[in-house]
């Protein structure tokens, strides 16, 4: 039997800003239709792993590899991870003064995808997806933050990425409105897409990241299969942090 392809392989990622460090030798590694979720206490650098992969923010040293392709210490994003990775922000970063349609299809005609047609029907068939089927023609403003973010989404799917990262999809959005957001992210876990959640929802962890890892203070403490990690903690300090989230 075949090994996993391994889709994301981070190996001593460490980063400072300025002179503090915020990643202290980050290891995680991700397998092909995975989907991994990343947790901790804010400010324990969950986020700036998920930037680092993207290519969004530069690293100090370390190893990120990504599809086969290498994300280099000091570099800026390669030309070359432009719609082989997908980023859903916690703030929605749709343009105001288009439509849910025209935000969709924005990057994969700019980049030479698709034409326009082809990208009007796969934007179509994106937000249909997400259950935005029938606001196509309404304006960011005319959307609730569920909608916006299901919005966002659809936009992540239509450059058709290898990997999609969420960065706490659902830290901007009324609680009402958090559930349906996270039934899309779900729904792409079932469908076997390759997944990373940095999240603060611990049963959405639990229940739909097959592992789980935990982050504090830039260095990974504990990871392992969710329902064991969630249910018999190893380690004290994520006994510690379960203790007051959950």
């Amino acid at each position: 039997m075949s090994e996993p392809t391994v889709a994301i392989r981070v190996e001593g990622l460490v980063k400072h800003f300025g002179q503090t460090p915020v990643l202290r030798g980050v290891d995680l590694s991700v397998t092909q239709g995975e989907a991994l979720a990343v947790i901790g206490p804010s400010g324990s650098g969950k986020s700036t792993v998920l930037r680092c992969i993207a290519g969004l923010d530069a690293f100090d040293s370390g190893r990120i590899e990504i599809a086969g392709m290498r994300v280099e210490a000091r570099r800026s994003r390669p030309r070359a991870l432009t719609g082989a990775v997908g980023f859903v922000f916690q703030t929605f970063n749709l343009f105001p003064h288009l439509t849910a349609l025209d935000n969709v299809t924005l990057a994969p005609i700019r980049t030479g995808r698709l034409i326009a047609s082809a990208a009007r029907d796969l934007g179509l068939s994106l937000l249909d997806k997400v259950g935005l089927g029938a606001r196509a023609d309404a304006y960011p403003a005319q959307l609730s933050g569920g909608e916006q973010q299901r919005c966002a989404i659809a936009r992540t799917l239509a450059m058709q990425p290898q990997v999609i990262l969420f960065d706490e999809p659902t830290s901007s959005l009324d609680p009402e409105l958090v559930s349906e957001v996270l039934q899309v992210i779900a729904d792409l876990a079932r469908e076997g897409r390759t997944l990373v959640i940095v999240t603060h929802q611990m049963a959405f962890a639990q229940e739909v990241a097959g592992r789980t890892l935990f982050i504090d203070g830039g260095r990974v403490v504990e990871q392992g299969p969710s329902k064991a990690l969630f249910a018999d903690p190893r380690t004290e300090r994520l006994r510690q942090f379960l203790d007051r989230v959950l």
